[in-house]
């Protein structure tokens, strides 16, 4: 009887560990581990009005979004996960994060929800949610250069 209880605590841990190592790569720069975990015809949508938001497809949204600095005046930039929450399922993972640092020498602090969808293992689809979305359109806004690879 305790199976079906045993198998989804199985797969939230597996959904778990699988965005947890997304974002751990992402974050390094490691797009190589990051893209192994997406489905190929993964969809990223970003709210706002900034030159990131819009909806973005495929494994190489990943490569196009990284190259995106945020406008000058920002300034050191920490990105925290607080909390990770998935369905019994496995199917949805949630994220809880906080981006803080400095915009034009005044502090910030933004708070935002990933959703992550899942099947088969891979992330295939990502949903930013952001509680700030002015200051999140500031962070990124569209008259500054976007930084190239290197």
């Amino acid at each position: 009887m305790n199976q079906p209880h045993s198998t989804s605590r199985t797969r939230q841990a597996e959904a778990v560990t699988t965005v947890q190592e997304f974002l751990d790569a992402y974050a390094s720069g490691d797009l190589n581990t990051a893209s192994a975990l997406v489905a190929d015809d993964l969809t990223y949508r970003i709210p706002g009005n900034s030159r990131i938001a819009g909806t973005h497809h495929g494994r190489s949204a990943l490569q196009t979004l990284a190259t995106v600095a945020p406008r000058r005046g920002a300034r050191q930039l920490a990105s925290s996960t607080d909390q990770l929450i998935a369905t019994t399922d496995g199917a949805t993972v949630v994220t809880f994060h906080t981006l803080t640092g400095l915009l034009d020498n005044k502090p910030i602090e933004l708070e935002s929800n990933l959703r992550f969808d899942l099947d088969d293992g891979r992330i295939r689809a990502i949903t930013e949610y952001t509680h700030h979305p002015h200051e999140t359109d500031e962070l990124f806004a569209p008259e500054y250069p976007r930084r190239t690879s290197q």
